[in-house]
């Protein structure tokens, strides 16, 4: 039963992570079309500023930067990198945000080096109990951030004309641009907040898991699965973000570590085959289902 505890919380640690990530997936999605493989690469440089500012202006300055440095990125990555790649189809865009998450790693190995890095937890090293299982103070404190996270955008997109605004946004553009507001500044905003989520996470994450520049790519792919499990609603990329993590450290404590990345990736191939064989155009055949699950939704704003 301590194993299966341990497991759990190990899993759920990764899971609030994920669930940060998927919501950005989403979020960009929804709103765009777009399929951000760079949603990753805004965790690390999050992370990883916050982490090398934390001793020269302090903890709260270093844990602002970092979030305002990965929100500022997403923003640089629409405006100047994605717009422009419109008329190129809708593999565009992905292609677009590979080059730039390969680009973004590059950078973040030439400022702050090939090791990983790790920063002081927030809390006391000293472990608690939680059901007979150790758990460090910082990881409930990831945990009760990131539920804090996701009722804020609850109330986001349910009692605020903002949010309901990104919400009409992704539904119809046409309508939206009738009522005066400009769907282009909101897809802006969704990339800022797509940004923040992920630097929100770096900067919980960093004090529990050393990151390394080569960390984005990988843990964006595992967001995408998260939201791709959820159906690309933002109930769904939470209950995903849950599932894969569990998932994964439920393998790795009772069969192997090396089973754990593949749960992840086997979810994915399963994600896509369901896809291709049992959604979209009746008249479509499984090819081009398949390739469906990457297009952009018909009215995202783009």
């Amino acid at each position: 039963m301590d194993r299966f505890v341990q497991f759990t919380t190990y899993g759920l640690t990764l899971a609030c992570v994920l669930v940060l990530l998927g919501l950005g997936w989403v979020v960009i999605h929804q709103v765009s079309g777009v399929l951000n493989l760079a949603q990753g690469s805004f965790l690390v440089v999050g992370g990883l500023t916050t982490t090398s500012l934390a001793g020269p202006v302090g903890l709260p300055l270093a844990v602002l930067a970092g979030i305002a440095a990965a929100g500022a990125l997403a923003v640089v990555l629409d405006r100047a990198l994605l717009r422009p790649a419109r008329p190129s189809g809708p593999g565009g865009p992905i292609i677009v945000t590979l080059g730039a998450a390969l680009v973004i790693a590059e950078g973040a190995r030439g400022i702050w080096g090939v090791d990983p890095l790790l920063l002081e937890p927030f809390l006391p090293r000293d472990p608690v109990n939680v059901l007979g299982a150790p758990v460090l103070p910082h990881a409930l404190l990831l945990w009760g951030g990131t539920a804090v996270v996701v009722a804020g955008l609850y109330l986001l997109f349910e009692k605020t004309l903002l949010g309901r605004a990104l919400l009409a946004c992704a539904q119809n553009p046409d309508g939206l641009r009738l009522s005066g507001t400009d769907p282009l500044g909101l897809r802006t905003l969704a990339f800022l907040l797509a940004g923040v989520l992920a630097g929100i996470a770096g900067v919980l994450l960093v004090p529990v898991t050393p990151i390394g520049w080569e960390s984005g790519l990988l843990l964006g792919i595992k967001g995408f699965i998260a939201a791709a499990l959820g159906r690309w609603t933002y109930p769904g990329a939470v209950v995903g973000a849950l599932v894969l993590g569990l998932a994964e450290n439920y393998a790795a404590g009772y069969l192997s570590s090396a089973w754990k990345e593949s749960v992840g990736l086997g979810l994915m191939l399963l994600i896509l085959i369901a896809r291709a064989y049992a959604g979209g155009d009746g008249g479509a055949g499984p090819k081009d289902r398949l390739l469906a699950a990457f297009r952009p939704r018909a009215g995202a704003v783009s």
